[in-house]
């Protein structure tokens, strides 16, 4: 089990993804602590469909970049329009209904 905090977390994603072959048996899961993943140019390289072969991981992976750009949404820390650019990137097509529910949501609370 991988424990990393801040950038670390999205360097040891990276690298996970990268040597995913050769840590496969080795690692058993990856905890990550406040890792910029939504504000860092490096979270598109890591989503690239070439980068990621294993599809649990990738699901993995996805989960925790729309979960991070969730809560970044939610306290302020990026825009309307990053959060839907963001979220095109990780769930393409799938994003759509998220941001129906997220102006419905906004509506109701103004």
């Amino acid at each position: 089990m991988l424990l990393s905090h801040s950038k670390a977390g999205v360097d040891v994603a990276a690298a996970l993804s990268h040597y995913w072959c050769d840590l496969k048996d080795k690692v058993t899961g990856l905890a990550l602590v406040q890792s910029p993943y939504g504000g860092t140019p490096i979270a598109s390289d890591i989503m690239r469909k070439s980068q990621i072969v294993d599809k649990e991981t990738r699901r993995i992976m996805e989960l925790i970049v729309f979960l991070d750009l969730q809560y970044s949404f939610l306290d302020g820390a990026i825009d309307d329009g990053k959060y839907e650019d963001e979220c095109r990137t990780v769930l393409g097509t799938w994003s759509f209904p998220v941001f129906t529910l997220d102006k419905l949501i906004d509506k109701l609370t103004n």
